[in-house]
């Protein structure tokens, strides 16, 4: 199993965010775990999920609730262009910081890369990098 760090830009603030993407072997399982964004101190958060999580439509609702916060966004694709991989562009994504906007996908990083250029990373569980 390896992490990936996903950095997006908003089209309309030019803000970056990030969101942990778990590539898998065909027949590994996930960790349960899963990623969001603060928008107030620009940590990335990746930590425990449930089935039962999996039941809302707002994933940030759930990591707020569970981490006693409110800052927490997520992205997830809104549009795909000429049928191309998910994350492939001109996909675009719900931009965290204007929900009229969308944000689009400018590079992946591997973790490790991400924390030695100073990306703010809280895992809960076991360590990915």
């Amino acid at each position: 199993m390896e992490y990936i760090v996903q950095h997006f830009e908003s089209k309309s603030t030019g803000k970056i965010f990030y969101q942990i993407s778990i590539v898998m072997n065909g027949d590994q399982e996930s960790d349960w775990r899963a990623s969001a964004f603060s928008i107030e101190t620009g940590e990335l958060i990746f930590t425990q999920i449930y089935p039962w999580d999996l039941a809302e439509n707002d994933f940030s609702i759930v990591l707020n609730k569970r981490l006693m916060r409110n800052d927490l966004r997520v992205t997830e694709v809104i549009e795909l262009k000429n049928n191309k991989k998910w994350f492939s562009s001109p996909t675009k994504f719900k931009d965290i910081y204007d929900e009229k906007g969308y944000a689009v996908l400018i590079k992946e990083t591997p973790v490790a890369e991400f924390v030695k250029n100073g990306g703010k990373l809280v895992v809960h569980g076991p360590p990915i990098y």
